[in-house]
Order: C-alpha cells, then structure tokens, then sequence
C-alpha cells in the first residue's frame, strides 16, 4: 500500500475475493450444493468484515467499531436466516439491530442541519413502494414490525446519503460507495420480504447479489485508500 498503484490493486483483490465467493454462494444455491452455499454466504461478509478491520477508517475510532459490530450483527443474521429450522424474525431482528448500528456509526461525526430531511425523502419513497407490494400479505403484526424495519432501513440510506455534505474530506467515491451500497440493500431487503410474504419468485441471484454489493460497498466507504 505504498504507491497509489499497490493500493488500487489490493483494493481490487479485495472486490475480487467478494465477487468470487458471493457467485459461489448463489451457484452452489441453485445447484442445491449446500455445503458449499453454507460456508461461501458467511465468507463472503467474513472476507468485509476482514477487509474492514486492515483498513484505516474515514470513521472515527469509536464509529469505526460500532460500524464493526453492524457486520458482526448482519454475519449473525445470516447463519441465522441459513440454519435448518430457520427462523426468520430471529435473523430479522439481527438485521434490525444491525441498521440501528449502521445509523449510529454514521450519525456520530455528522453535524445536523435540517436541510438534511429532504435527503431522507428519497429513501423512505423507496420503502414505501416495497411496502405498497407487501401491505396485503402481511398479518397486522407483520406489517408493524416490517414498516419499523423499512424505517431503519431507509435511515441507514439517509444517513449514508447526506455524507455528500463530505465529499470534500471524503472525497467522491466514498460517497457514491456510501450510496450505492444503501439502494442495494433496499433493493435486497426488498426482495427477501417479496419472496418471503408475497410468495413470490424473484431473481436469488438478484436477491443474494444486491445484498453482498449492499455490504461490500457500504464497508468500501469507510475505507481509506490513497489512489
């Protein structure tokens, strides 16, 4: 990491090692090669959260480890959601548990200004046209816990949004990872609550491959790289 040019590639490896795992992890699915789906899911979050933890942060050191335990809670969440009797609310909480970190880690070093509302508009518009899809399919008690999901969720993205406020410290990049990883991980959530209360048959490849760009772009922004 000592020239632009070595940490461009270390950089790349890193995405390499995710994009390898992650098409593992949705062809050994598809194939009903589970073993191999098994431990290619968590590896996959495991090779971030490795990546993560080598890399100086553009979080301070205290966001930098709430931002830790957030990916520990979503690598919880999906051994949990891969287990035999798998239980759902369980790994819903863990993800719950894991945007209420991610907000936390990206809230604690940002000013507050009001015009940062508008921002959170355009993720809760996105929520609300999944819930649209949803809302007759779920029970009363499902509908309050998915829309205080949706919520958390779509205030991770807020969060991640109005980092363009440091786009001078951070530079360009680090915000549109930011960005781009919070749209994937509406877009995977979204489809899991399809496929699992809809009962309908979305891409899994779609459906696993939104969720690890959610998680590998979102970790990517906090990393710190002289190019």
């Amino acid at each position: 990491m000592n020239s632009p040019k070595n940490a461009y590639a270390l950089y790349m490896i890193w995405f390499f090692l995710v994009l390898a795992l992650g098409a593992i992890a949705v062809w050994s699915r598809y194939k009903n090669i589970m073993w191999a789906h098994f431990f290619t899911k968590p590896a996959t979050i495991s090779i971030i959260i490795t990546a993560t933890l080598i890399y100086p942060s553009y979080l301070n050191t205290f966001a930098h480890k709430i931002f830790i335990t957030g990916l520990l809670l979503s690598l919880a969440g999906d051994i949990v959601l891969m287990m035999p009797r798998r239980n759902l609310i369980l790994g819903l909480i863990l993800f719950l548990f894991a945007h209420f970190v991610y907000i936390a880690a990206f809230t604690y070093d940002t000013a507050w200004r009001w015009l940062h509302l508008c921002w959170f508009l355009i993720p809760v518009c996105i929520a609300i046209l999944f819930l649209q899809r949803l809302w007759s399919h779920l029970s009363s008690t499902f509908k309050i816990a998915i829309s205080i999901y949706s919520l958390a969720l779509a205030m991770v993205s807020w969060r991640l949004l109005i980092r363009y406020d440091q786009i001078a410290i951070l530079g360009f990049m680090p915000w549109l990872l930011g960005v781009m990883g919070a749209l994937a991980f509406m877009l995977a959530d979204g489809l899991l609550a399809i496929r699992h209360f809809a009962h309908a048959k979305p891409p899994y490849a779609l459906e696993l491959g939104s969720y690890f760009s959610a998680q590998l772009f979102i970790a990517a922004s906090t990393w710190q790289f002289s190019f």
